[in-house]
């Protein structure tokens, strides 16, 4: 049998699928935009509270926009990498996004069903900015 260092280099020779960099692109930019959105949304949600009035819902909608393009995201790399996803080198990063989607899923669900116990999960959506960092 060969080597495992030569199965591990082969599973990591297989893993980039040819849209993966154009997938990773997006995802940075949506990250940065996610980001951004995060800041807006602080402000202007801070600014109604204040005012003792409810923000406005199309904070939701567009936090909703983003739920879903992040897990269009992972299921477009779970497509492209199979089982990859979990035993390649960004293995790792893909779990840390699985759990960040996760929670945001868990999130919106909260809100949906007026779960107010379960919303400090979403201080966890501050997180997904660290995917920068790799």
């Amino acid at each position: 049998p060969p080597p495992r260092k030569n199965f591990i280099a082969g599973l990591q020779a297989q893993e980039l699928h040819p849209l993966m960099p154009r997938i990773e692109q997006g995802s940075l930019v949506l990250i940065l935009l996610n980001t951004v959105f995060i800041g807006v949304q602080l402000e202007v949600s801070m600014a109604y509270v204040l005012r003792g009035e409810v923000p406005p819902a199309w904070l939701d909608y567009v936090d909703i926009i983003f739920v879903c393009a992040f897990t269009c995201e992972i299921f477009l790399k779970v497509c492209l990498t199979r089982g990859r996803f979990i035993t390649g080198r960004n293995r790792t990063w893909n779990m840390f996004d699985c759990i960040l989607v996760l929670t945001s899923l868990i999130d919106r669900v909260t809100v949906a069903l007026n779960l107010t116990f379960l919303r400090s999960l979403r201080a966890l959506r501050a997180i997904r900015a660290a995917r920068m960092l790799r």
